[in-house]
């Protein structure tokens, strides 16, 4: 189920966490290690002050998932379409592992000055995780670009595998099972939801 566009959150903050594990030595000579390739969207939304018709829509998409139960699929508002050009039909340039951090795309018009730009979020047909490109890309004379993206490649792609570059569905679910609002007179409601990502 996709959660509603409307009414648009009045405050949206999206947060990247990547676990990473550090510890400090008596000699303050730090040490810094990961788990793998681990990463997650979290997002906050805050609406208000709302009409108790324009809030109906959002609390009753939130009671639909159930608590921390039920995942939902939203695209961030203001997010719907790239800020790169993404022109030609872009797709997977051969087989991509898992762990990569730059990747091969082909299908792009060729020569052409940003077919993707820092900030875009992507995800690949085969799989729901969502990732960020960190590097503004070119196409070359074949249509050939090489995207920078964070993080890295969660799960191996297919040569020819597509990619979703406008209205990008982020997975989420809530990242607390209790969910509460306030009232202020006269019946005007203010909300925030966090949620966190589940590809």
């Amino acid at each position: 189920m996709a959660f509603p566009a409307t009414p648009a959150p009045r405050v949206l903050t999206v947060r990247s966490l990547k676990p990473t594990l550090v510890s400090v030595a008596h000699s303050l000579q730090r040490q810094v290690r990961r788990r793998g390739n681990a990463h997650r969207w979290l997002v906050q939304a805050n609406w208000g002050p709302l009409a108790r018709a324009e809030f109906a829509t959002i609390q009753a998409a939130t009671e639909l998932m159930d608590g921390q139960f039920g995942v939902d699929t939203w695209v961030l508002p203001g997010h719907e379409a790239p800020r790169g050009i993404w022109p030609g039909a872009p797709v997977a340039n051969g087989a991509q592992a898992a762990g990569l951090a730059a990747i091969a795309l082909k299908g792009f018009t060729a020569t052409q000055a940003g077919v993707a730009l820092r900030m875009d979020f992507i995800k690949f047909a085969g799989h729901a995780k969502v990732y960020q490109i960190c590097a503004d890309t070119n196409s070359d004379g074949a249509g050939n670009a090489t995207l920078t993206i964070r993080p890295k490649l969660q799960v191996a792609i297919a040569n020819n595998e597509g990619i979703v570059f406008a209205n990008v569905p982020f997975t989420l679910a809530l990242a607390a099972d209790l969910q509460e609002f306030s009232v202020e007179p006269p019946m005007l409601y203010a909300y925030q939801l966090d949620l966190v990502e589940v590809p």
